[in-house]
């Protein structure tokens, strides 16, 4: 166990079967307070060599050319169908070297896939298990990193580095760290001063909110990026070239129809659905769609994303079951789809 683990644990935290660091607490997302959640999920796949980002280019949705100028994208790479193996954030390290943050549970495949593809490029993968990655929110968030840190990025998608610490920002109210471990313990000390602990099921419901969905292992090749709405998000560039799968995104943004896109939910029973899970709509027994990623929003409920079908959501009539005995209601998003 890490120095910054042990940190956590004795502040409340506890370590799961399968060793993450997890957090009990559930604090009001909608307080203004700020709120340090452990993303005990998440990991890091690290590439680097001279030819990190032009072999990334021909890989990933997002366009890469610009990390270095101090800016972060979400992005995704496909399957040669065009299929979603893994999503991320990226964020340029060193200056040959590339993070992409995802779910822990799609690294292996992540990992796997880009194997066959960067055998040629002078550039390798490594999954990077030692840094502490943590979100921080709430509308004092920006004040706590600027009275702490030598400089902050001041609008979303942008990012500072420096003394081992990665800082990004989301929106307004949410910033996502990197922490190198041997910096861990001291600024997790620094931000828990003046913020909540909590655990990453807070920040899915952030991110669920904030209408950002999240392959996950059970889901790994279920999604072409325009299904997570990744069109609306700067989840891909179609102006930076061919990359894997472009072909079959490009053609379903200029020539194809989407019949499905990925809604925000709520069910009236907490953790209900799972990544992958099958929903039905209100004509038909067949499914309609899939659960994307799901978090208890209080005690009663939970509230989850999900692609489904456009006339399934238009009619308001989801359900988790075949049987339509658990509805689900259809919440806003913070974006039009389109």
């Amino acid at each position: 166990m890490s120095n910054w683990q042990e940190f956590l644990i004795s502040r409340g935290a506890q370590r799961s079967s399968g060793g993450d660091i997890t957090v009990d607490t559930h604090p009001d997302p909608d307080s203004e307070a700020p709120v340090l959640s452990v993303l005990s999920h998440q990991r890091l796949l690290q590439v680097s060599g001279p030819d990190t980002f032009k072999f990334l280019q021909g890989q990933l949705t997002c366009d890469v050319s610009d990390l270095h100028q101090g800016r972060s994208h979400l992005g995704a790479h496909c399957n040669n169908k065009g299929r979603m193996i893994a999503d991320f954030r990226t964020a340029a390290g060193a200056e040959d070297a590339c993070g992409l943050r995802l779910h822990s549970s799609a690294l292996a495949p992540l990992q796997q896939s880009l194997a066959r593809y960067i055998v040629f490029s002078k550039a390798q993968l490594q999954a990077d298990t030692d840094t502490c990655i943590v979100g921080l929110s709430g509308a004092g968030a920006q004040s706590l990193l600027a009275d702490n840190f030598a400089a902050v990025p001041d609008s979303a998608g942008r990012v500072c580095q420096a003394d081992g610490v990665t800082v990004i920002k989301l929106d307004s109210a949410r910033f996502e760290c990197w922490i190198d471990a041997g910096a861990a313990t001291e600024v997790l000390a620094t931000l828990l001063s003046r913020s909540q602990l909590a655990g990453s099921g807070y920040w899915d419901l952030l991110d669920i909110r904030a209408g950002i969905g999240q392959v996950r292992g059970s889901s790994v090749e279920m999604f072409i990026p325009q299904l997570l709405n990744y069109q609306l998000i700067d989840g891909i560039s179609f102006t930076k070239g061919c990359y894997t799968g472009q072909e079959v995104v490009a053609r379903m943004q200029y020539r194809g129809k989407l019949k499905r896109h990925m809604y925000r939910l709520r069910a009236a029973d907490p953790a209900s659905a799972a990544p992958g899970d099958e929903i039905y709509g209100g004509s038909t027994s067949q499914s309609v769609g899939n659960v994307v990623m799901c978090a208890n929003s209080d005690e009663s409920s939970a509230e989850l994303l999900a692609v489904c079908t456009i006339e399934a959501a238009s009619e308001n009539q989801v359900y988790l079951d075949r049987q339509r005995q658990q509805s689900l209601e259809l919440l806003a998003l913070p974006y039009a789809i389109q």
